[in-house]
């Protein structure tokens, strides 16, 4: 998990601290950019508040800091079933899908439904 760790690290600059307590601010508002979400969507999806989400240091609570170590994972998945294809994954990751009730992963795994992608992308990845 600490590779997974590492690209979203790379990607998008999101941890603040490493003890993934908090997070950059800046950083969370173009994640949510990038879905397509505004901000007081986002901010409900991850379970923040929405004037929280404005702040340059983010809190990252508990229950949000599993659920984005397991979009770490998700990332790191769709990057190896790409073949290193950043922005495919990126388009992927943010696009939604019929095998995940027309949900993108991204969104499952804010909603706490991440590792059911990560389940099928797993079953894919050893199925190659």
């Amino acid at each position: 998990m600490s590779a997974a760790k590492d690209i979203l690290q790379d990607r998008f600059g999101l941890w603040a601290d490493t003890a993934m307590r908090k997070a950059n601010g800046e950083k969370l508002r173009q994640i949510a950019k990038a879905a397509g979400k505004n901000i007081k969507s986002f901010s409900k999806e991850a379970g923040l508040n929405r004037t929280i989400i404005y702040q340059e240091v983010v809190p990252v609570p508990e229950d949000l800091r599993e659920r984005l170590i397991v979009l770490t994972r998700i990332i790191d998945n769709a990057v190896d079933l790409f073949d290193g294809d950043m922005e495919a994954a990126e388009r992927w990751l943010y696009t939604p899908n019929r095998r995940f009730m027309n949900f993108s992963p991204f969104s499952m795994a804010l909603a706490g439904k991440g590792e059911t992608v990560c389940e099928h992308q797993e079953y894919v990845l050893k199925e190659d």
